[in-house]
């Protein structure tokens, strides 16, 4: 019972009661594979860990919704919603993108291949909505955004949105700074906002960051 108490401080905020009971047990196991003096920062990063079930995501990407259609409602009627499509594969970015248009009845405005399309459409609508679930440095949207513009250029005169149910401040400076630079208007709709687990004053203090990071740095070396 201790135990449970313990590990419920951790999942609280990532479901109901009867999920997260059953996820302390996994907890339990997942942390044995580290060391006695590794466990405690373990438990801290889980502690503020976002940790989204299937049931708290069909919910979220309703809501997301809702916000752009509130904050944007002439550019959501008429966008094209797409998928982050990744190098490695579209994984749970897939998952994501098709729970948001099936949960807002959005088949027809909607693809998962854009980066193909586009290339076929003698002009492009004025507005797009790019879909993922979270953005921790901005990267991979910047990505997808510079290969989409190589295929079709006209598409920086479109407004360009980004649509994500967690994101980072440095995501967040990472795109406003790209938007700037090259001069496209890019608009981040999100349901969350955090700092990365290792920014000073996020989870640790200043110097006691830089330490815990590089900690956790070699414990990824360390079990690959």
């Amino acid at each position: 019972a201790k135990e449970e108490i313990k590990y419920h401080t951790i999942t609280r905020h990532w479901g109901n009661p009867a999920f997260c009971k059953d996820f302390s047990k996994k907890i339990e196991s997942w942390l044995q594979q580290f060391d006695d003096a590794e466990k405690p920062m373990m438990l801290k990063l889980l502690g503020n860990f976002y940790y989204y079930t299937e049931e708290r995501i069909n919910s979220k990407v309703v809501k997301l919704y809702r916000k752009f259609k509130e904050e944007f409602p002439a550019d959501c009627e008429n966008s094209i919603y797409a998928g982050m499509e990744k190098d490695l594969g579209v994984g749970y970015s897939s998952f994501i993108f098709d729970t948001f248009w099936i949960k807002n009845g959005l088949k027809d405005n909607s693809t998962q291949k854009l980066s193909e399309e586009i290339k076929t459409w003698d002009t492009l609508p004025e507005s797009f909505a790019i879909i993922d679930d979270y953005s921790g440095s901005g990267s991979t949207f910047i990505k997808y955004l510079n290969k989409l513009i190589k295929i079709r250029p006209d598409i920086v005169k479109a407004k360009l949105y980004f649509l994500v149910i967690h994101i980072s401040q440095d995501s967040l400076h990472n795109i406003g700074e790209y938007a700037s630079q090259l001069g496209v208007s890019v608009q981040c709709i999100y349901l969350n906002e955090s700092e990365r687990a290792f920014s000073d004053g996020y989870i640790y203090e200043a110097v006691e960051a830089e330490i815990q990071k590089r900690k956790y740095e070699e414990m990824c070396k360390k079990y690959r």
